[in-house]
């Protein structure tokens, strides 16, 4: 089912919210900057985006579907616990901080054929772990090669080790999961499609911390809506 910015557990959006804990992924300090929250996944994502001289200019400015899918308040925080920040944005507005043209400059094979995307953005209360997580919700045609590409490219450039990857499906969202790590991060994945819409999301925290695997999966298909 999707989730709407009327949810009965969604919380106001409290981006402005900057918690005072300092972030263990100093290096990622300059895209913190750009107006994202201590997210982990966005800096992953992102690292070698060219933010700032965009080559490719989308002039939509909102989704076409008028439903916007986010994962719920109370959603992100059965994965991180308790929040210290939460927010939600259509990526096709230009103060998102994760926007779609970012996307499709790291995947060109998106473009044109995108209708519709959101991103939830969540970091956890817990300073031991200084956990995090993002969804993201793209409306595409060719779903399952769309995220296949998008999924391929989510630890490109860094030094994570694989521990853990395996597909799987449940209800009708096809997914692959994976668990990465080093000696400062930990990271998991759950890529994938359901109907119309490609699936990413990703949590990260200090070692130690690992958010549920089946409650990803769960929250990405009951999040999802088949359409």
């Amino acid at each position: 089912m999707a989730q709407s910015t009327n949810s009965s557990d969604q919380q106001p959006d409290n981006t402005a919210q900057q918690g005072q804990q300092q972030s263990p992924w100093k290096k990622y300090k300059k895209y913190l900057a750009f107006g994202v929250l201590a997210i982990l996944a966005v800096v992953i994502i992102f690292e070698f985006l060219p933010f700032g001289s965009p080559s490719i200019n989308i002039t939509q400015n909102s989704s076409l579907n008028s439903t916007p899918i986010y994962m719920s308040y109370g959603q992100a925080a059965s994965l991180l616990g308790p929040l210290l920040n939460y927010s939600t944005y259509d990526m096709y507005s230009k103060s998102a901080p994760i926007n779609i043209t970012s996307f499709v400059e790291e995947l060109p094979e998106l473009y044109g054929n995108v209708s519709s995307g959101w991103v939830t953005l969540a970091e956890g209360a817990n300073t031991t772990y200084n956990a995090t997580a993002d969804y993201v919700v793209l409306t595409t045609n060719n779903t399952e090669t769309m995220a296949k590409l998008l999924g391929s490219n989510i630890t490109a450039g860094t030094d994570l080790a694989a521990v853990v990857v395996s597909p799987g499906v449940v209800g009708a969202l096809n997914y692959t999961y994976g668990q990465y790590a080093n000696s400062t991060l930990s990271l998991q994945t759950l890529y994938g499609w359901k109907g119309d819409n490609v699936v990413l999301m990703v949590v990260g925290g200090n070692p130690g911390f690992l958010a549920n695997e089946s409650q990803m999966v769960a929250i990405a298909e009951n999040a999802t809506p088949l359409r």
